[in-house]
């Protein structure tokens, strides 16, 4: 070990070849660090089970986690990094850029801190009465755990896959934020029970025996996910439990199970109140859900509606309804939709600009009508640049102008897309 070559608050690390470091392990350089310091480690191999007590440290790799792996030692029962284990309170640990392989990965124990980019395979994540933040994690083989009262995580992300159990696991009154992460072909794809708190947006999760299992006087809200694909259903929730869930895409062969709801919490609820758009599958307002199945008679590819609001409620059972189940439109009903967005400028743009704007889209629907896609893409360009140069004289404004764009831009895209 050399001293003395690091700058101010870093140690480096180093176990093979390459750059002197200061030591030759990675717990030597946490038993040596204080307050504020970085551990920057060399890539290589390291097995080690690595003990963490002190706070406000980082410890990162130099060149990322596909050349830079800390395993378990072999014989030894015991997680590669713990946090926390032999004093609690240990807060603001962050690890970032490792292969964590092995033995029962990475444990806070009443601590917290966050992971990042970091591959962590065969021994999983658990945070116990911890707040930690993962992020832009992938992890393989074991999912996340987080368990007890005061436990709070947010998730952002992450890839989590092959977990024999489930990939993310919440319960005993944890509270948890899934953001932007993709979980896939694990028993379940999110578990949550005995009173379990989770937030789920804008989550991909599919080829799971169960999506998202709500359980035992748990809590969800689920937004804004693609939910297909499961084998046995999309989503679950049972024992006493209930969620608010909305705007999702469900296509799985059973996409919601249910039971009778507890009288005291009364029953989930499976829309939003209409309002204004995008939703999930592109249309003009929020409101339930996308039920779809993989054979194409899920309940909104057979129903339809004006308004990408289908007609009629879908009912789950008798007491869970979405009352505002989603539904696609045609190309020709989202251009009428955004001719009705025209008419009602009234008093804000001038007659005449609205004029020759119907004028354009009634070009679309004409070539539409007549299965001439090519030449509709085509009015609908013509439509975009005239949009643009009204903005430009002061004609529309510019919230107006794109708002007109992107509809006409979106309804190029489902022309395309119903071409294959």
């Amino acid at each position: 070990m050399t001293i003395g070559t690091a700058s101010a608050g870093t140690f480096t690390v180093n176990n093979s070849t390459g750059p002197v470091a200061d030591f030759t392990s990675i717990q030597d350089a946490v038993n040596a660090s204080n307050d504020g310091d970085t551990i920057l480690v060399y890539l290589g191999f390291y097995e080690e089970n690595v003990d963490i007590s002190q706070a406000n440290i980082t410890i990162e790799s130099e060149s990322g986690p596909d050349v830079t792996t800390v395993q378990d030692v072999t014989g030894v029962d015991d997680c590669v990094f713990s946090i926390g284990k032999i004093n609690e309170g240990v807060n603001n640990v962050t690890i970032n850029g490792f292969n964590v392989t092995g033995g029962n990965g990475i444990h806070f124990y009443e601590s917290s801190g966050e992971l990042r980019n970091n591959i962590i395979s065969d021994g999983g994540i658990r945070a116990v009465s911890s707040h930690i933040t993962v992020i832009n994690n992938t992890i393989i083989s074991k999912g996340i755990s987080f368990s007890y009262l005061h436990t709070s995580a947010l998730l952002e992300n992450n890839e989590v896959f092959s977990c024999s159990g489930a990939g993310i696991h919440i319960l005993d009154q944890a509270r948890v934020t899934l953001v932007n992460n993709t979980i896939y072909n694990n028993s379940a794809g999110i578990e949550m029970f005995s009173f379990a708190d989770g937030h789920i947006y804008n989550n991909t999760i599919y080829g799971n025996e169960i999506g998202i299992d709500i359980v035992s006087n748990s809590y969800g809200k689920v937004a804004n996910n693609t939910i297909y694909g499961n084998g046995e259903v999309g989503i679950r929730i049972l024992d006493d439990s209930r969620g608010d869930v909305y705007n999702n895409y469900f296509n799985n062969t059973m996409n919601a199970q249910t039971d009778e709801p507890d009288p005291d919490i009364g029953p989930s609820t499976w829309n939003t109140t209409k309002t204004a758009g995008p939703n999930i599958i592109g249309g003009p307002y929020l409101g339930g859900n996308y039920w779809a199945n993989p054979d194409g008679t899920g309940f909104s590819q057979t129903h339809g509606g004006v308004d990408g609001i289908c007609d009629l409620p879908y009912i789950i059972d008798g007491n869970n309804i979405d009352y505002l189940p989603l539904c696609l439109l045609t190309p020709i009903e989202e251009t009428e939709n955004l001719k009705e967005y025209v008419n009602g400028l009234d008093g804000e743009v001038a007659d005449s600009t609205k004029h020759v704007l119907n004028v354009k889209l009634d070009n679309v629907i004409d070539k539409l009508d007549k299965g001439d896609n090519d030449k509709a893409i085509k009015k609908l360009e013509d439509f975009i640049k005239f949009v643009g140069i009204m903005e430009r004289q002061g004609k529309l404004d510019g919230t107006q102008a794109a708002y007109l764009i992107s509809e006409a831009e979106r309804i190029i895209e489902m022309i395309q897309n119903s071409e294959g």
